[in-house]
């Protein structure tokens, strides 16, 4: 809706879509290995296998079983339609095994574990109760979702929680698209943890751990297939490739990252000569936090008001690196011609209040 207000109304109002394609589309792919990792992560907890100790033949194996289940389903069976769909095949499977040793690393190297994954709020599933915004006297912004993942550490009676949000393009996360509501999923998943945090560390004081997004990609260099990772840079689920929000406390670093010098490679911090965390643009005092989630929940309360009053016009955002026009799929509908009418700013959305 932030991004154009009509382009929303058609596709969730009046539910106006394209035509399905019989093919693997960049968004059908980021689904599947959402999918298939979330389905490996509850297996291992589900057996009760330490995930510190879980080697290659056996996450191998474990991705064979989890695909074996899930492509025939999956888009009625596209990726056995085709000699170029084996391979694309080959590839994920290879995607997937690469991204859980890499989780493995991580866990590894850290005092984090995962507890969670594809964890719902809201609907009528287990999982965490919906998220609700008073938006007025009289109506309430009632948000649902799937977070991919959640982990968490321990340090005394206090429970550390962080999210983690897989994506198969490139993330970047912008302090300005932030406040302008166009990157609110992060903060959002990391505000609905806390609020039930009881629930995930079955009582005792809770703390936020940090929200990211997580980079899973296929491009490993030529010659790495068959041998074990030798570093955390080279393929699958990087965590130098993880974007995001840390909060800058020692206690946490201490829990996130064995080594306190220089620069992590399992959380985008850094550290003086004497150990502590350095603040960054990624890297945030506590106080910070509560800003941002404020500012945020803000601009969700004003967009939910504008959804509510009925406010469509086709006003698409057009600002530097935002082109919301080049893939929207409504622009059939809409009509919209962007040599005479007016576009949306950034600045629009992030109005007076928020630049502040």
């Amino acid at each position: 809706y932030r991004r154009c207000p009509f382009a929303y109304f058609a596709t969730y109002g009046l539910k106006t879509k394209p035509r399905p394609e019989y093919q693997l589309s960049a968004p059908d792919r980021g689904t599947l290995v959402h999918q298939a990792l979330a389905a490996i992560g509850r297996l291992v907890n589900e057996q009760g296998l330490d995930w510190a100790t879980l080697d290659r033949e056996t996450i191998q194996a474990m991705v064979d079983q989890v695909l074996d289940q899930l492509l025939p389903g999956f888009l009625s069976g596209i990726l056995d339609s085709s000699p170029r769909y084996a391979y694309l095949q080959t590839r994920l499977r290879r995607t997937l095994v690469y991204a859980t040793l890499l989780l493995v690393e991580q866990v590894r190297r850290s005092g984090f574990l995962p507890i969670a994954f594809e964890l719902p709020f809201g609907g009528k599933g287990s999982g965490l109760p919906a998220f609700t915004i008073p938006v007025d006297p009289d109506r309430d912004l009632v948000l649902t979702g799937q977070i991919d993942r959640v982990d968490a550490a321990r340090s005394g009676d206090r429970t550390w929680l962080r999210v983690v949000d897989y994506k198969t393009g490139k993330p970047t996360l912008d302090r300005r698209d932030m406040l302008a509501g166009l990157q609110v999923q992060l903060v959002l998943y990391l505000q609905v943890v806390m609020a039930h945090g009881g629930l995930l560390s079955g009582g005792g004081p809770v703390s936020p751990g940090g929200a990211y997004y997580a980079y899973v990609r296929d491009d490993l260099r030529s010659g790495q297939e068959e041998g074990e990772i030798p570093d955390l840079k080279l393929a699958g689920l990087t965590v130098l490739d993880q974007t995001g929000v840390e909060l800058a406390d020692s206690e946490l670093a201490t829990l996130a990252q064995e080594e306190r010098a220089g620069t992590s490679q399992l959380i985008p911090v850094s550290f003086d000569k004497t150990g502590q965390v350095k603040a960054s643009g990624s890297c945030i005092p506590p106080e910070r936090l509560e800003q941002l989630t404020a500012a945020l929940t803000a601009t969700l309360r004003d967009t939910a008001r504008a959804m509510l009053d009925g406010e469509i016009p086709v006003w698409p955002l057009l600002d530097g690196k935002h082109d919301t026009c080049a893939q929207c799929s409504q622009r059939a509908v809409c009509g919209f011609d962007r040599t005479l009418a007016p576009s949306r700013t950034l600045q629009d959305l992030l109005g007076k209040e928020a630049e502040r």
